[in-house]
Parts: C-alpha cells; sequence; structure tokens
C-alpha cells in the first residue's frame, strides 16, 4: 500500500498520479484522463517505476505505451484491461 501521492500536470497539460513508498525512495506513476464533458476520470493502462526519478517528469507514461527517460533506469508495467469509459 502506498504511503503518499501526489497528481501533478506536466509540460504538456497531462495529469498524473504518483504513488510512493513510506521512505519516498520509489515511486509508480500512472497517467490520468479527464473527460471535461462528463468529468469523469479515468488511468491509463500504463505505470512506470523508478527508485531514482521520483520527482518531475522522468519516469511517467509518455502516451506511446512507454515510459519517459530517466537517467537511472524506469520499468513500465501494462495492464490488458480497458479503463472504465472506454
Amino acid at each position: 500500500m502506498p504511503d503518499q501521492f501526489e497528481i501533478f500536470k506536466n509540460e504538456e497539460n497531462n495529469y498524473y498520479l504518483r504513488f510512493f513508498n513510506l521512505d519516498r525512495t520509489t515511486a509508480s506513476t500512472i497517467q490520468l484522463f479527464i473527460n471535461v464533458d462528463t468529468s469523469i476520470v479515468t488511468l491509463g493502462r500504463v505505470s512506470c517505476t523508478s527508485s531514482y526519478c521520483t520527482t518531475g517528469s522522468g519516469c511517467t507514461p509518455d502516451g506511446d505505451g512507454g515510459c519517459t527517460k530517466c537517467l537511472l533506469g524506469c520499468t513500465r508495467t501494462t495492464t490488458d484491461e480497458q479503463p472504465y469509459g472506454y
């Protein structure tokens, strides 16, 4: 279970949900998709986890099924489940 989380927006105005472990040494990030017409928020299908890029936009889902670069490593996890509403 994550100890802390944050929602942030990157330079391209994409929203993300980032979970931290207890001592904030590891973070997992997933993209949020917001339907402005219905106000429904859905989660993306790619999660990116890193022990080195726990702040900023490094190691975040890139929108093409991968993760943005992190100098010292980033692990991608995907799900086959379609988000609700798609």
